[in-house]
């Protein structure tokens, strides 16, 4: 992305306190973007002003409250101006040791899906209106196929994959461009709770670089490192007979 191309454009980032959304914060306001940068809890992002400078401007918010994320927006454009691009990338994840976790799953839902739809539902109006806008929506190859122990996570990533889809197929239509990201294993404080080995993990700062150059392209999904994306998607599309012993077989390692 280029400096003169991005000057001044608004672009509002969730999860913006650690790992990939606080690297798209930094990489993004060296840009020249105004960087409205999201997160529950309002030291983090105050110190990621700091580390930033004048470009960042930190908007705390829990994304699963509607009227939070309704008075936010209209907050940051009232102040700052009209946002030009969503990426929607809060997310949570816990790892379900005995396979299911009512608790866990409920906050997975709710962050992951609920907390991106109500996002998408406040911004969608103002992008619609001016006829333009880009939104972006976190997910992971990890939402290509059911895996072992992450009934919900997986099942939050699909949906948003499947959600983008759609959204898609109807934005384009009134000018809104519509990008999913599908990362493989990077390092950050979600990924700190696996106990199992994660093949070609990346940095937060390499998959936030490989995201900003995937939003300048056409292509709909942002999915990284090739490799293991082609793995998933390639086990994405075995029939049940053969996928399930498979992954029973890599569950008990």
């Amino acid at each position: 992305m280029k400096r003169s191309k991005n000057l001044n454009k608004v672009v509002w980032i969730t999860g913006a306190s650690s790992g990939i959304g606080e690297q798209l914060c930094i990489l993004l306001a060296t840009e020249g973007w105004q960087v409205v940068a999201s997160a529950r809890r309002r030291e983090n992002l105050e110190k990621l002003r700091e580390q930033i400078g004048n470009n960042c401007h930190p908007f705390p918010v829990d994304i699963t409250s509607k009227p939070d994320v309704d008075k936010l927006v209209k907050e940051v454009e009232d102040k700052i101006g009209p946002i030009d691009l969503a990426i929607l990338n809060a997310g949570f994840y816990e790892p379900e040791k005995d396979g299911f976790d009512f608790e866990v799953s409920k906050k997975t839902i709710d962050i992951n899906v609920m907390g991106t739809i109500n996002c998408i539902a406040t911004i969608k109006d103002s992008f619609f209106e001016r006829g333009s806008g880009h939104l972006a929506l976190m997910s992971s190859i990890a939402g290509y196929r059911g895996l072992p122990y992450a009934p919900s996570y997986t099942a939050s990533r699909a949906t948003i994959i499947n959600l983008a889809e759609s959204l898609r197929l109807g934005f384009v239509k009134k000018g809104v461009k519509v990008q999913v990201i599908c990362p493989g294993f990077v390092d950050s404080p979600l990924t700190q709770k696996n106990s199992f080995h994660m093949p070609m993990i990346m940095s937060s700062k390499d998959a936030a670089n490989k995201i900003v150059r995937g939003l300048d392209k056409k292509s709909f999904e942002i999915s990284f490192p090739y490799r293991l994306s082609m793995t998933m998607k390639f086990l994405s599309i075995l029939p049940y007979r053969i996928y399930f012993p498979l992954m029973s077989r890599y569950s008990r390692k």
